[in-house]
């Protein structure tokens, strides 16, 4: 089947989301396009329809305390490629995709792993790195990197600088003050 040269925005268009941001920077090659989350199955159904059988990726990535989902898909041929962006909104689950590009099945369980993602309509969401009993969202600003709570911190002292400071200590990244005070009352008890 032969794809024409707009037939992908075409597509999508009437599901863009003219009141979304984008934040990403759009080259000349690929589209951008912001979707809702309500059409989210329907747009990527519509993909599929108009030729866009090549799933290349599906991610998602943290904006302020929410997540952007992205899926960027294209022709067999590459001739044609599209990014679609939704906004998901903490507490709302993700439909699945599977049933129209069954390659996202990894990158879901993925998803579902790594960002504490609740996504509807797959079969088989187990984890693919983390242990089962595993409690967190390791890709979330939110969480906890206690390692270095516990072990020293590399960056807290410039190479070759033995001097004493009278300054505040500064904090790891990712770790919060009374994560510092709990673990040296566990030390000192």
């Amino acid at each position: 089947m032969s794809v024409s040269a707009t037939s992908l925005q075409a597509q999508v268009q009437s599901f863009a989301d003219s009141d979304a941001r984008c934040l990403l920077p759009v080259d000349r090659d690929r589209e951008i396009v912001d979707v809702r989350m309500a059409d989210w199955l329907s747009c990527a159904q519509a993909l599929q329809s108009a030729g866009a059988h090549y799933l290349d990726f599906l991610t998602a990535y943290v904006h302020d305390d929410d997540l952007d989902i992205v899926l960027h898909v294209g022709t067999n041929d590459l001739r044609q490629e599209i990014l679609v962006r939704s906004h998901l909104p903490a507490g709302v689950a993700l439909p699945s995709l599977i049933s129209i590009y069954p390659g996202v099945n990894w990158p879901e369980r993925e998803m579902a792993e790594m960002f504490g993602l609740e996504i509807t309509g797959h079969p088989n969401l187990q984890n693919l790195l983390l242990p089962k009993d595993f409690d967190g969202a390791p890709l979330l600003k939110s969480y906890a990197l206690t390692a270095r709570v516990e072990q020293s911190w590399p960056g807290e002292v410039e190479p070759g600088d033995t001097r004493a400071r009278a300054r505040r200590k500064p904090l790891p990244p990712g770790v919060l003050a009374a994560w510092i005070e709990e673990s040296a009352d566990r030390h000192d008890g």
